[in-house]
This record gives structure tokens, C-alpha cells and sequence, in this order.
């Protein structure tokens, strides 16, 4: 353990200097003590060790080859902090040494017991010291006082060296005072010029006057000050005081008198008109001088220009009192420390702080006021910054006098002097107690936050899965019987079941979809896509609600404009459905028109526009900014007549937000509106051409469901599509399925007993590459549809994703990617 340094460390030092017993040869004196201490305490190893500021010197040594040890390893460096010699019965059992290198190395130390090196004048120097390499019992007080009395040998060693070296000093010095007093008058003269050249470099002028005469002798500069032609004799007193300025008159007068009757010497300011306009500000020092009798017979002195010191003395002086006046007005603490750390400056403010008077705190340490459990760490960071020069900056905690605690921040700064030496901190102590205590409240807050948001999204994906699930069964079933023979009524009657669920679909989706984007969890793919496509597609998808409608609803195809962009074609394609399904909705005549545009905006980029027209009733403008809001409708009365939550347009803004676009609408009142998307993409290269592959003609499908309502939906799709379908109801039937059949497609659910759809995965990729098999295409059959949900099929080496409830052409469609492409067959995550 490092020893702490000593209070008065900086004066020790010096002190140690002035003996100059550093790095000197062996000296026989200090050897036959060493000898004795060896002789007293059969010892194997003695030594008088002299410590500075990085090491203990060997000024004398029994026993060692070595000459000095780092600082940090010198036991006396502990004894210096203490008054009593210092012994070690065995260095292993003390914590301070169990680790010192001197313990754990070749040395081998085990006992120490050493007695101080302390001077006349109070500094300790090092120790007389005694070690051994195995444990010793306590020295008896005998041993100890002859310990003692050797080392008090040895500072009378250092005493005497060093009263020789002062002798020897002043013998040097009066030699040197001889050759002076016998040098010859030119020296005096010489002295007399560097006089001249001194008051010269300080623009000074000098004066002298004769008590008997009261006349004055000036200096060349002196009348030149005072605005007068150089004469050889000065004026009088009065002719002097003739050219001050009449207002400084009266003051010197008295000034004199004042002087003449106590002795003291003179030091005035007084100013002198110019002949050219103007004054000059003057200062004048000086003494009477005496002869040996006490007869006072004249004044000497000098003086100088001190306008421009005056000048920067007011300055300073206002400098001073705007510091104090910023010091009391000031937010933060403001302080200032000797080298102890006792405080020598403290603000009002500061004072409030800490809970006390400013004159309670003066003089006090920091120490006093800090927390104990963080003492030792500003400590640190104290000598650190001693080390390195460093600002330092602390939270800590202040003890008030009540006993409460106050969290405070500090920031300090080590001063020195023009040497370089430190001799103090100043710095600033900002009380943040109540910023604390709001923080603490807001990592509280936002801890309630996120389990709630945690409860809100396992209560959203089970809604989810049990709402589709059931609406699984509904919508394909309805889907199936609309596709059988049925009259009239039973027509109409299915497709009012068909069309309430999917209102109740659009309504679950809704909500999933603004929930997704409310908390930031919904991600945005980057993928090639042709919007033409995407434009049929929905127009196609739609055209027989219009048609029952009687609408028109046509697609505007530009020429010469580019179709393949890269971005996100589903949500592109989400937004231009809401568009579509709410200018049909709204629209009883006319038609419904979509249109895109595409702008360059730069060589990489297009701006891409979508609009959607309609020949609808129009929107009044002052409700054009609600059309935009979560649940909000211009007209209550459209949710009893058309449906819907009112979700779809603020979901497609939040969708056009993260595809860093935007959306809106104009319209007038009568007239229709116009939906627009406007997004900036960069074109897609147009794909290769991709080979596809002939399927066997009564090709094999594994459905692997464990709900028997998904099942019968399933098998019964895929039998009217023309399919041979296995089935099974977990995981582990499925891979036993797949490792004795060779299957087209697999669909599988997510959510099922013994082993669920993600790990059944899995496993079947991890099977597939063992037998170095192609792997099989495997699309999620699942009623998990959250943020997520899609991202952990594709990590799990599904190729596709369909949420439940499953639609006929939504089946069709994967059938057709997937079932009859051989490199579709790869996972979605390798195709990546």
C-alpha cells in the first residue's frame, strides 16, 4: 500500500535539500553506526535510507547490494507519518506491506523496525532502520532507545556535514565581501551608472533636497515630468509646488508637515498641467536621511509616470468588485482552497449550500463536509489531478447539519504559483439534489412505461392470435361456400358472413397497424418493385366493389416514365388500398382515377407521386386536419353507415413518414377529392430473366396445424386448388413427415404443442443440410401477426409469411411463387 504523503511534504523536501546527503559516496561515520544498530539486534541487514520525492536513498548499508528503492516500496515512507519509530513484527500479516516487492521479491522482508531521521527544526529525513528476513518478536524498550539514539547519532552526522558546508558557505561568502569592500572607487561608479540605467528602464526620475538650502537637485527626466526646461539648478519647494495643479496643493502641503513631524517617508500622487493642454498623473516616493547625531538634513527619492498604472489599479479594482458582485449574485457554490484543502474563499451561495454561515465555513476542510463513503474517491481524484494537471469534476454528497444528505457537482481546478508549484483549487459546487430526484423519477416513470407498453404488446398479440384464429374459420369457410352451387338467398346470406368478416378483419388489422407504428416497430424494407404492377394489382383487387357500385375505377398509365423503383412495395401498396377503399366508399357517382407521376430530383432519386381522385361529396377545409387522426371521422354518423375505426389514413401517414415521405389531400366541398402519396426513391435495374421450373403433375403439400377448423380451411383450399395435402399437428409429426416424403411446399403453423413451428423449422434446415438436401420451401400459416412476428419466421429459415385468416387467392398466389420455382425454394434469409 502506497504510503500518503506527509502535511507539510513541500517543506520536507526542501529541508531534506539543504542537508545535501543525496547520492553521496559512503561515508565511515555513518558506516560504524549502521555496524552498531547490526551488532544491537543481530540483524542481517541496516540501513540509514534518506526519502524524497520518488525514493529512499541508502546513504548508509549493511547487508544490500542496492543503493535505493522506489518510494512507493520504503516502509519508513509510513514511518514519516508518525512520531514513534515504526516496527513490523511480520510484513505478510500487514496490509500495508503484504504486497510490497520488497516483502514478495528477493529481499524477503519479514521484520522492520526503524526509528526516525528528525532535525532540530522538526522534519523527519528517513529512518535508522533495522530488517530481517524472517519474523522477529517486539525489540524490548532497551533495544528501541539505542535504535533511537543511533538514528539521533545520525541527524548529528547530517547536522555537522551540513554546518561544515554553511561554514564552509560563509567563509565563501565573506572572502567574497573582502573583494568587495577592496575593490576601488569605479565599482562605486559603476553602481552609480546601473542606478541611472535603473530609474532609465522604470522612466523613473530622481530628486534630492537639502534641508539647509531647501533647494532640490533633479534628475534630467524629472524636470522633463514635471513640464520644465532641463536647468542645472531645480526650483525651490514652493516653485515645485507652483507647477502641480492647484487642486493637489493644499493635500501635499499638509502631506509634508505630516512627514517632517513623524519621520515617515513620503509617498503621494499629485498631477502636473501640460503646456499643451492636458496632465499628467505623477507618483513620488522617497525618505529623509540623517546624520549620525539624528539630524535630519535632507529627502531623497524618485518618481514616475503612473496614469496608465493607475489606470489598470482602477480597473483592477473594478474588476474586483464586479467578481464580488457576480460572486453574491452567482447560482453555484464558488470556492478556493489552500494546498490542506482548507477553505480560504467561499461565496454566499456556497454557504447556503452547505447549510451554514460563510464564516462557518472558512477555514474549514472539504473533507469535513463530504459524505464518508465518498471521500476517498474526491481524494483520488484530487491527487490525480495534482499529477496531471487536470480539471476535476465530482458528484458527490454533502452532509448538511441536520444530517440530511445533499447531492452536489462540483468542478475544480488546481492552482500554482508562478513556479509551477500548487498551492491550492478554486472551482464551482452546483447543488443538484432536486436534479437527481427528478431524474430518479424519470427512469421510474419510464420503467412503468415500458411494462406497460410490454403488457399492451402480449395483450395485442394474444388478441391478435385469438380473433384470427376463429376469423380463420369464418372467412374460409365463407370463401369455400361462395365458390359451391347456392341459391339466391343462401348467396346473399354467405356473402353478408364473408363481408362482416373482413370488416372485422380491416378493423383487427387497424389497430395491430397503428400499434406497430405508435411504438417504433414496424421496419421498412428496401426492395426492387415495379408500381405499375402494384397499381393493377390493387385496381384489380377492388374492381368488383366498384363494379357492384356501379363506379368506374380505371388505372392512368403514363408513358415514357420508369415503372421499377426500390422501396416498400407492401406499404406503398397499403396506403394506395386505403386510398381506393375510402373514394369507394365515400363515392355514390362518378368514378374513382389513379394516377403516378415521377420527377428527377436528382441522379439517383425520383420523386414519386400517387394520387387517387375521386367524384365523391368532397371535405369542408376545416375538416381537412382531422382526416389524418387516429379515430377521428369528419362525420360521426359515416361509422353506422360506412364502417371502420378510422384508422386507415393515419396509419398510411405514419407509413409515408417512415418511408421518409408524405401524404395529403385537396379537395372542395361538392366537388371531390384528391389523395396523394409522394415519395422519393431510387430507380430498380430491371431483373434477369429467372428460369422456372415444370412441377410434378399431382405434386404434395404438408399442412402442419394443430387447430381442426384451420385444418378443414386448409385441405379444403388446397383440394380446390388442385392439391394433394398432407396433414399433421406439430412439429415433431411434421419432421417426420418431411424426412420420409418429398413435399412441394410445406405451410406451418407457429403456434402448436410438443414443438411449435419456429423450432420444427429449424430443425428441418439443420436435417436438410446434414443430408445435403434441397431445402423445401416452408411459408407460416400463423394468426401471429405483430411487430416481429414476420422477421422471426424468415430468422428461422421460413421462406414466406401468410397471417391468418387465410384467403383463397392470398394461398394461390404463395402456391405459385413458391411450389413451382426451384430457387424460391431457398429460406427468405439466404435469398437476403
Amino acid at each position: 500500500m502506497r504510503a500518503a504523503l506527509p502535511e507539510n511534504e513541500p517543506e520536507r523536501l526542501a529541508a531534506l535539500l539543504r542537508y545535501n546527503a543525496l547520492d553521496t559516496p559512503p561515508e565511515v561515520a555513518y558506516d560504524r553506526i549502521t555496524r552498531t544498530a547490526k551488532r544491537v539486534f543481530d540483524a542481517p541487514i541496516c540501513l540509514v535510507t534518506l526519502v524524497d520525492g520518488t525514493r529512499q536513498f541508502f546513504k548508509s548499508k549493511i547487508g544490500v547490494d542496492i543503493t535505493e528503492t522506489p518510494r512507493e516500496q520504503a516502509f519508513c515512507a509510513h514511518g514519516l507519518l508518525q512520531e514513534e519509530a515504526l516496527v513490523v513484527l511480520d510484513a505478510t500479516q500487514d496490509e500495508r506491506f503484504a504486497d510490497n516487492p520488497l516483502v514478495t521479491g528477493d529481499l524477503h522482508t519479514r521484520f522492520y523496525a526503524g526509528a526516525q531521521l528528525k532535525t532540530s527544526d522538526g522534519f523527519k529525513l528517513g529512518s535508522l532502520c533495522i530488517l530481517d528476513t524472517t519474523p522477529r518478536p517486539q525489540p524490548s524498550p532497551e533495544q528501541m532507545c539505542i535504535l533511537e539514539d543511533l538514528a539521533a547519532q545520525v541527524v548529528e552526522l547530517l547536522e555537522s556535514g551540513k554546518g561544515r558546508q554553511d561554514l564552509q558557505n560563509l567563509q565563501t561568502n565573506l572572502e567574497s565581501v573582502q573583494n568587495t569592500l577592496i575593490s576601488d572607487r569605479k565599482r562605486w561608479q559603476r553602481m552609480e551608472q546601473m542606478a541611472e540605467l535603473a530609474l532609465d528602464a522604470g522612466r523613473m526620475g530622481y530628486w534630492e533636497w537639502d534641508a539647509h538650502t531647501r533647494q532640490c537637485q533633479w534628475s534630467d527626466r524629472m524636470f522633463r515630468m514635471m513640464g520644465v526646461r532641463v536647468a542645472t539648478a531645480a526650483p525651490s519647494t514652493d516653485e515645485w509646488l507652483a507647477l502641480v495643479h492647484p487642486e493637489d496643493r493644499p493635500r501635499l502641503r499638509t502631506h509634508f508637515n505630516k512627514v517632517r513631524q513623524s519621520n515617515d517617508g513620503f509617498n503621494l500622487k499629485f498631477r502636473v498641467p501640460l503646456a499643451g493642454g492636458g496632465e499628467r498623473c505623477l507618483t513620488m516616493v522617497g525618505n529623509h536621511y540623517y546624520v549620525e547625531d539624528g539630524t535630519m538634513v535632507g529627502a531623497l527619492g524618485v518618481a514616475w509616470d503612473s496614469g496608465e498604472a493607475d489606470r489598470r489599479e482602477l480597473a483592477l479594482a473594478e474588476s474586483e468588485e464586479m467578481f464580488r458582485g457576480l460572486s453574491t449574485s452567482c447560482p453555484v457554490g464558488i470556492f478556493k482552497t489552500n494546498l490542506k484543502g482548507e477553505l480560504v474563499y467561499a461565496n454566499q451561495r456556497l454557504a447556503e449550500i452547505c447549510g451554514t454561515a460563510v464564516d462557518g465555513i472558512l477555514g474549514a476542510n472539504w473533507a469535513d463536509r463530504i459524505h464518508p463513503e465518498d471521500v476517498d474517491e474526491v481524494r483520488q481524484c484530487v491527487q490525480d489531478g495534482l499529477r496531471h494537471r487536470r480539471r476535476l469534476q465530482n458528484e458527490v454528497r454533502l452532509l448538511m447539519p441536520d444530517g440530511t444528505v445533499r447531492w452536489c457537482f462540483a468542478r475544480s481546478e488546481i492552482v500554482h504559483d508562478q513556479a509551477g508549484n500548487p498551492t491550492g483549487m478554486v472551482g464551482t459546487v452546483d447543488d443538484v439534489t432536486g436534479r437527481k430526484k427528478t431524474l430518479e423519477e424519470l427512469r421510474a416513470a419510464k420503467e412503468t412505461a415500458e411494462i406497460a407498453s410490454r403488457s399492451k404488446d402480449i395483450f395485442l398479440t394474444n388478441v391478435s392470435h385469438e380473433l384470427r384464429t376463429p376469423l380463420n374459420g369464418v372467412l374460409g369457410m365463407a370463401d369455400l361456400l361462395l365458390d359451391t352451387q347456392l341459391d339466391p338467398e343462401q348467396r346473399q346470406m354467405s356473402e353478408i358472413m364473408r363481408d362482416s368478416g373482413q370488416s372485422l378483419l380491416r378493423v383487427v388489422n387497424d389497430i395491430l397497424d397503428l400499434s406497430r407504428v405508435q411504438a417504433c416497430k414496424l421496419e421498412i424494407e428496401n426492395i426492387p418493385f415495379d408500381w405499375l404492377v402494384l397499381l393493377r394489382q390493387v385496381v384489380d383487387h377492388l374492381k368488383p366493389e366498384a363494379g357492384k357500385k356501379g363506379i368506374a375505377l380505371k388505372l392512368e398509365q403514363p408513358d415514357n416514365m420508369p415503372t421499377r423503383f426500390v422501396g416498400d412495395a407492401e406499404r406503398i401498396r397499403q396506403i394506395v388500398l386505403v386510398y381506393l377503399t375510402n373514394a369507394l366508399k365515400f363515392t355514390e357517382a362518378g368514378g374513382v382515377t389513379v394516377s403516378v407521376s415521377a420527377q428527377p430530383v436528382s441522379e439517383e432519386a425520383f420523386e414519386l407521386t400517387v394520387m387517387v381522385r375521386d367524384t365523391g361529396p368532397g371535405i369542408p377545409k376545416a375538416d381537412q386536419n382531422k382526416l389524418f387522426q387516429p379515430f377521428s371521422q369528419i362525420d360521426p354518423s359515416s361509422t353506422r353507415k360506412y364502417g371502420g375505426a378510422g384508422l386507415g389514413l393515419a396509419i398510411a401517414r405514419r407509413l409515408a413518414e417512415l418511408m421518409g415521405g408524405s401524404v395529403g389531400v385537396t379537395s372542395l366541398e361538392g366537388s371531390g377529392s384528391t389523395f396523394w402519396l409522394r415519395l422519393t426513391l431510387p430507380p430498380a435495374p430491371e431483373p434477369a430473366a429467372k428460369p422456372r421450373e415444370r412441377i410434378a403433375s399431382h405434386p404434395r403439400v404438408l399442412v402442419v396445424e394443430d387447430n381442426p377448423d384451420s385444418q378443414r380451411v386448409a385441405l379444403t383450399m388446397l383440394w380446390k386448388l388442385g392439391w394433394h395435402a398432407d396433414l399433421v399437428s406439430d412439429g415433431v409429426a411434421a419432421l417426420d413427415m418431411i424426412r420420409r416424403n418429398d413435399y412441394a411446399i410445406v405451410f406451418m403453423d407457429c403456434q402448436m404443442p410438443r414443438m411449435d413451428g419456429y423450432s420444427a423449422t429449424e430443425e428441418i434446415r439443420k436435417w436438410e443440410k446434414s443430408m445435403e438436401r434441397a431445402p423445401v420451401p416452408i411459408v407460416a400459416l400463423t394468426a401471429h401477426a405483430m411487430a416481429g412476428d414476420r422477421e422471426r419466421c424468415f430468422n428461422a429459415g421460413m421462406n414466406d409469411y401468410l397471417a391468418k385468416p387465410l384467403g383463397l387467392e392470398n394461398l394461390r398466389l404463395a402456391l405459385s411463387q413458391w411450389a413451382s420455382d426451384s430457387s424460391a425454394a431457398l429460406p427468405r434469409a439466404m435469398l437476403a
